[in-house]
């Protein structure tokens, strides 16, 4: 089982490294907030499946190798209806698409 504290649980997905330090030091003094990062979208997955974690917010990048993170955000919908999902990206066409939806 992951969570170690009764803070509440963040998680951040996002394949680029750097992104990762920035999130990790963002939480860094936010004691009322436990931040789980994943660099590979299926290890995130897994782990939710597994009932490992029970995130309040999960925050993920669009654009990663293998599983895209609306791909993501979709799988957990069913797994943890009750999760806020944030979605991040660069890319105007995709949020153009999602907000039609």
């Amino acid at each position: 089982m992951y969570k170690m504290t009764d803070s509440k649980v963040v998680v951040f997905i996002d394949d680029e490294a750097n992104n990762i330090r920035v999130m990790k030091r963002a939480f860094l003094s936010r004691s009322q907030w436990e931040l789980h990062t994943f660099q590979l979208p299926q290890e995130a997955i897994d782990v939710f499946k597994a009932g490992d974690l029970d995130p309040e917010l999960v925050i993920t990048d669009q654009n990663m190798p293998v599983i895209h993170g609306y791909e993501l955000l979709e799988e957990l919908k069913i797994s943890h209806p009750k999760t806020f999902r944030v979605l991040t990206t660069a890319n105007a066409e995709i949020i153009h698409k999602i907000s039609e939806d």
